[in-house]
Parts: structure tokens; sequence; C-alpha cells
């Protein structure tokens, strides 16, 4: 991998420390970049060439690569542990017509793994395979005792595991007892320690064994780099290749892998393909969601309108709903149906998780009163607990709470059997999996995950101990505030200048690792608010900011920010009618 587009950004010096300072939302450090006069020569604007600094992009080569990224930025698959094992194991099943089973997760990362093993088999004539997603509530995650039987009891010669796999111990272990060859496909987290699947091949960027540059691999991207290196090994067309990138962008995006390295050059060649030629499955959703094919596809697009979507069946039904949306080949009325389906069906997911946030801030504001107003700082981390909250939407609430509060959050739900079952989310800076194999093993059943999201279930009895271990675990590594950096400073009349806006969307694709550009921006004054849009004037111009904090958190400002025009971080974006819009990130209340 070229280090140039390497966008892990290098700790400043001293004098590029700068000042700090504070917003409502946040800490800012403000700090001054030196900006190489190549990067001017190719006409970038100061403040934005002072963004690519950050990013570590400092000379013409890293700008074009970080501009356009190509095939040639992808790392050669072979250098992930086992690839080749892996591919030579396919061959054979494929080759000698024999069974393959296919477990993948129920999510959008194991749904896309999922479609790419489906479509390689098609493409490779193989009609011996079986694709099996489990029901979250009937089965649970990973490999169910029903995978486990019908694999068996099928015949099949050939076990792989899409996005999960990697502490199924027990029952992967019965399989190759029974003679069947396992491919583990997964890239979640191993702890320190962790004994490695019973596979005849493990492919994972996690492995403490390799020598991949990127650990941050979706499922579907370890999926991606198999059947890349099998195209390449066997010489298939490299437009198969092409054909998949969409459903690993997908897949990066909706696990929240940072858009770094490879990961963005998957996720923007994702993007095209699926502003040129989506497949009909994904074309049908996009119509659903009222996606305007007429503007640039941006990753927001994708990971607030589509992953939604997508991983609505899984949560609230099944996954195979979308499954069947992606692996369809043409466009029908049938297709248009299911993305219809999946569309209300995320509009019932939207509700049922309001009424769960709802009950989990009640149950917060009884422990911690004040905590909801702002009239008292949270704890170092959250755990609520509640009955008949669903499976499927208790991750989406400790996401929300976490955003929220900018603490790690744990919500659990009761299941069938009387076990707590739930997810946990953490800001970037607590790594949550090493958390809870470090100080909370003990006291869990099972868990899995990544730095910032995790599956885990304990017995009821455990749940206090658990959480005095997780609480205390989080504040040893407390920050006091979020903490991030403006990128440089932008007078208000500079909005004017759309090549600013142009530029901010090149960023694209943003997330974690590559955010957008974030600029200290003096001179607006708030003229109205509607509907919590607010509507900001300098020199005769208007601009519509969309503001990405809570409201609440803005309202005891508004009138501060009519009558004296508070400093604000934002970030210029180009709007699909033409002009110039703000994203808000923050406002400074003490005025710099």
């Amino acid at each position: 991998m070229d280090s140039d587009i390497n966008l892990k950004v290098p700790p400043l010096s001293p004098s590029e420390r700068g000042e700090l300072l504070s917003g409502v939302w946040a800490d800012w450090q403000l700090s001054q970049l030196s900006v190489p006069s190549a990067l001017l020569r190719e006409d970038v604007p100061l403040p934005v060439a002072a963004a690519l600094v950050r990013r570590g992009i400092t000379d013409t080569h890293a700008l074009r690569r970080y501009l356009s990224p190509s095939w040639d930025a992808l790392e050669h698959p072979y250098a992930l542990p086992d690839v080749e094992k892996a591919v030579e194991y396919l061959h054979e099943a494929i080759t000698k017509g024999k069974g393959i089973y296919v477990v993948a997760d129920y999510d959008v990362d194991g749904t896309t793994s999922a479609a790419l093993l489906g479509d390689f088999f098609e493409k490779v004539g193989h009609k011996k395979y079986r694709l099996h997603i489990p029901n979250r509530f009937t089965e649970g995650y990973g490999v169910s005792e029903l995978a486990l039987r019908q694999a068996l009891e099928g015949g099949y010669h050939l076990f792989i595991t899409a996005d999960c796999g990697t502490k199924e111990h027990h029952r992967l272990a019965l399989l190759r007892k029974a003679g069947l060859t396992i491919i583990v496909l997964d890239h979640h987290a191993l702890g320190e320690g962790d004994v490695y699947p019973p596979a005849d091949a493990f492919v994972n960027p996690q492995r403490q064994d390799t020598d991949y540059s990127n650990p941050y691999l979706s499922g579907a991207g370890v999926v991606f780099k198999v059947l890349q290196a099998y195209v390449e090994r066997f010489q298939h067309p490299v437009e198969w290749v092409w054909e998949w990138i969409d459903l690993v962008a997908v897949s990066l995006l909706a696990d929240i892998m940072p858009l770094i390295g490879e990961n963005r050059t998957l996720v923007q060649l994702g993007l095209e393909r699926l502003q040129e030629a989506p497949r009909p499955g994904l074309a049908a959703l996009m119509k659903a969601a009222r996606l305007d094919p007429s503007f640039p596809l941006r990753s927001r697009q994708v990971v607030y309108q589509l992953v939604p979507r997508l991983n609505a069946p899984g949560r609230l039904k099944d996954a195979r709903y979308t499954l069947y949306l992606l692996l369809q080949r043409s466009l029908s009325k049938e297709v248009e149906q299911v993305a219809l389906y999946l569309d209300k069906l995320n509009r019932h997911r939207q509700h049922l998780q309001e009424q769960v946030l709802r009950a989990a801030h009640a149950q917060l504001e009884k422990e911690y009163p004040g905590i909801l107003t702002g009239q008292r700082e949270p704890p170092p981390a959250f755990v609520v607990v509640g009955k008949d909250w669903g499976k499927g939407i208790v991750g989406l609430v400790a996401a929300k709470l976490t955003e929220h509060f900018h603490r790690p959050s744990v919500v659990l739900t009761q299941d069938e059997a009387g076990y707590l079952t739930g997810s946990a989310r953490s800001p970037s800076e607590f790594p949550l999996h090493d958390l809870l194999s470090t100080h909370c093993r003990p006291y869990l059943l099972k868990f899995g995950g990544h730095d910032r999201a995790a599956g885990l279930s304990l017995a009821p009895d455990k749940v206090e101990r658990f959480r005095e271990a997780f609480m205390a675990a989080c504040a040893a590594q407390q920050p006091a505030r979020r903490r991030a950096f403006i990128d440089a400073q932008l007078a208000a009349e500079e909005l004017q200048e759309v090549r600013i806006a142009s530029w901010c969307d090149r960023f694209e694709p943003i997330g974690p690792g590559n955010e957008a550009p974030r600029f200290l921006i003096r001179g607006l004054r708030l003229w109205r608010v509607e509907n919590e849009r607010l509507l900001f004037a300098s020199g005769g111009n208007l601009y519509e900011a969309h503001a990405r904090i809570p409201f609440d958190q803005l309202k005891p400002y508004l009138a501060q920010m009519k009558e004296e025009g508070l400093p604000l971080v934002a970030t210029p974006r180009l709007r699909p009618s033409g002009g110039v819009e703000l994203r808000l990130r923050d406002i400074l209340p003490q005025g710099y």
C-alpha cells in the first residue's frame, strides 16, 4: 500500500498544538499547520489545503491518489493469512462439484458477504451451494444448531462462515470432526490469548501473525479479498471484481470501519459503481429511499438511508429479504415490492427504536437526575436493562446513547431463555472489545465485536458485577470531553466561493479516519429557525445549516446567535439544488 494515502494523522508538534476552544458539543484544537506550496499550485484553497495536510496529504502525488483512488492502491490479497489455503479449498469444491454451505451474519456486513459468495458461485457455474442467514430471534448469531444440522445432513463438503466464526469453536469442531472442510472468513477482534477457531483456513485481518497492513476490513471486505485472489489465480474476468465493489463499500460504511488507506479506496470505487450501475436490488432500494440519482452519492446517504433499510429485516423479521434483494440480477415488480417492504419495515423499526430510547432515557433520568438536560455530568459509562426490548433494536439505542453523551453504552434485554443479551457501543477513543475482554470476561457468557461495537450476553445475576467492572474500566480511560480538530479558519465572505464547498465534497467518502473538513467560521448571524433548520445571514447571503448536534443543546444559545453572531464550527457543502449549505458541528458560546 502506498503510504501517500495513509490517512492516519501524525501527532502535532508543540508549536502546532495551538489553542483549545470550548464549544457546546466538544473542545476544539485550533492549530496552524504549514501548507506545502505544492498543494497551492494545484489550485487548492488555503483552508482546504490545511485540512488535507491534517489528513496526511502533503504533495501532488498524494493529492491525486486521494482524489482519484484506483485499483492499483488495493492491497495484494495474498498478504492476508490463509488466503491461499481458502482459494485452494474453494477451487477443489467447485471443480469436483462438492456441496458448499455458507453461514453469514444477519446484519448488512453479513448479508453483503453472503451475496458476494452467492454471486461468485453463480459466475463460476457452481450450483451446489446453500447460503444461510440465521434468524436473530430463533437461532442467534453465528453457527446455529439448525445450520449445524443442515450442513451435516445435507452432504456438504465445504463449510464457510462469513462475518462470523472467529469465536465459534464448539460447532466448528463438530463439523470438522464429521469430515467437513472449514473456512472462516471474518474480521472480528481477537482478544489477547484467544485461540483461533478450528478451521482449515482462517482468514481474518485481526490475526496477530498477519503482515496485511489493513486491519480494518469489514467481513464482506475479507470475502472480497479471497474472491479477488481466486479471480487472479484462475484468470477469471476482472470485471467480476468491479461488479462486487458496491457490496464491499456498503458493508464498510454499515460497519463504520475507518475510511483510511485501502478502505477509503474500496468505498470510493464502490460509491462510483452504485452511482453508475447499481445492482437491481440496490437500485430499487435507492428509489424507495427517494435518493436523487442526478446528484453524486455521498457516504452519509448510504449510512443513513440505505443501510437502515437493508438492516431492517434482520432486526425485525428475517434477513433473507435483504439477501434476496442483493442477489437479484434483473429489475422486476417483485424486486421493487421487496424494496418497498424494506422501506416499510424501516419505518416500523424507527417507531420501536424511539419507544426503547424513551424507556432508556427514563431509566437514566431516574438514576442520574438532570442528566438529560445537561444539569449533571454523565457517569463513565451506561448499562441499561429492559424487558421486551427488541433484540434488533438495542444496538441502535446503545449507539444513540453513545452519540448523545459521548460515553460507552450497553443496552440489554432479556431473551426467551432468561439470559440478558444486548449490544455495546463506544466513542472512538475507547477500545471496547479490549475493555470487555480484559475487565469483564468473568461475568459474560459470550461476547464479540470491534473497538466501537460489540454484542454480549450474561446471566441476570451477573449484571451488577458486570456493571461495576465495565464502569470502572471506562472511568480509567475517560476523557473529560469530546476532543476534535478544527482544520482552519474561514471568513464568512469566503462561503460565497462555491469552490470551497466543492473541494469539501471531494473529501468523500467521509467517515471515521477521514472526517469532513471542519472550519472555524466567524461573522455569521442567525436569521431564522424553521423546524430545527437554522438559517444564517452574512452580507446579504443566506446559508441553511443542518445541525450535527442535538438541537436541544443549541436552544439556550439561539438568542445569542441572533444578537451577537457566535463563531461556528462547520463544513460548507454543495446543495443538490445549487449553492452552499453548512453542516453545523458546534458553536462557541464564549466567542473567540
